[in-house]
Order: structure tokens, then C-alpha cells, then sequence
């Protein structure tokens, strides 16, 4: 059973698979490139990478519908301590302001 991210990005790149990452999530987009809004170029910059944080900053994502599609592709989860949601919450401990995030037309 595979639970490491390189571990996803390693099978993925053996199979041919297109691995993105959110939250705790592996979710295999190779099917949905194509049928993608944006064009299979907008997603080929995120390709074994967390979408976590860019997801919603990316116009014209509406969160329910997006969640809705990105939900069916996945493929299987990875463990809390590997993902960014638990790395931000011990750099959150650091008093660092936060920048606007600004958002992203393709």
C-alpha cells in the first residue's frame, strides 16, 4: 500500500499517472486533463505538487463544484504528518505576518 507523497509521485511517474495532492488526498487527474476548463496546460505546473493552498486562490474556482469533481479522482491518502496542512500548523507557532494572497487568471 503506498502512503508517502514520493511514494505517489514515484508510482505515478512509473505508470504514467498525473498525481496532484490535496489535503490528505492522492487524486489521479490523467483522466480529467483534458476535460478540465482551463486546459490540460493550466494543470501541468501542479503535477506532483499539493494544491492545498492554490486551490481556491485560482480563478474562477467555486469551492463546492471544484471539490465536488477534484474529490472523485482520488486514488488514496497519505499520512497527516506528510502533508502541508501539518507542516503549516508547526510554522504557525513563529509569529510571521501573513501576505494577501493574490489571485491567479490563466
Amino acid at each position: 500500500m503506498i502512503k508517502r507523497i514520493d511514494d505517489w509521485i514515484a508510482f505515478g511517474n512509473k505508470a504514467n499517472k498525473n498525481i496532484v495532492f490535496y489535503e490528505d488526498k492522492a487524486l489521479d487527474i490523467t483522466g480529467f486533463m483534458n476535460q478540465h476548463p482551463g486546459g490540460r496546460k493550466a494543470l501541468t505546473n501542479y503535477l506532483n505538487k499539493d494544491i492545498t493552498s492554490i486551490l481556491f486562490t485560482v480563478f474562477p474556482h467555486k469551492k463546492e463544484a471544484t471539490l465536488n469533481t477534484l474529490l472523485r479522482y482520488t486514488i488514496g491518502r497519505i499520512p497527516l504528518q506528510d502533508t502541508k496542512a501539518n507542516q503549516k500548523l508547526e510554522r504557525a507557532k513563529s509569529p510571521t505576518p501573513i501576505k494577501d494572497k493574490k489571485k491567479v487568471c490563466f
